[in-house]
């Protein structure tokens, strides 16, 4: 990629990843102009490298309750270089603003429980970051 060759960048991620929700962001039907939309990183553990079929449970049931599942844009796991393990999450949602992102992640099983060892939250849009 031209701009990474060219040290645009301060730093590259890439890691594999699952999409769980099994549609592509064009399919999103949202309102981009009443909402924002973040990517939301969650950086896992290291020590942490899988996680309870019930805390996942319980973590998708807290997207159900609190309303945001259908605010949900693409979601899934983050994943080892061999893909066996989890490394993380990335999210992509649309909610109105980052104080309802926040209070969202303050709900989250997978957040509660400490499984990330920093979150990430950035504005974006389709094509990327903004």
């Amino acid at each position: 990629e031209p701009c990474c060759v060219a040290g645009v960048y301060s730093e590259v991620m890439v890691r594999r990843w699952r999409n769980t929700l099994g549609r592509t962001m064009w399919e999103f039907e949202g309102d981009a102009v009443a909402n924002r939309r973040f990517l939301v990183i969650g950086h896992g553990h290291p020590d942490t490298n899988a996680v309870d079929s019930a805390l996942r449970a319980a973590q998708r049931r807290s997207f159900i309750d609190g309303g945001y599942l259908e605010r949900l844009i693409a979601r899934g796991p983050l994943l080892s270089d061999d893909g066996r393990e989890w490394v993380g999450d990335a999210t992509l949602i649309e909610l109105p603003d980052r104080a309802t992102v926040e209070v969202m992640l303050s709900s989250t099983p997978f957040v509660r429980a400490g499984l990330y060892a920093n979150v990430e939250v950035h504005e974006w849009e389709f094509g990327g970051r903004r």
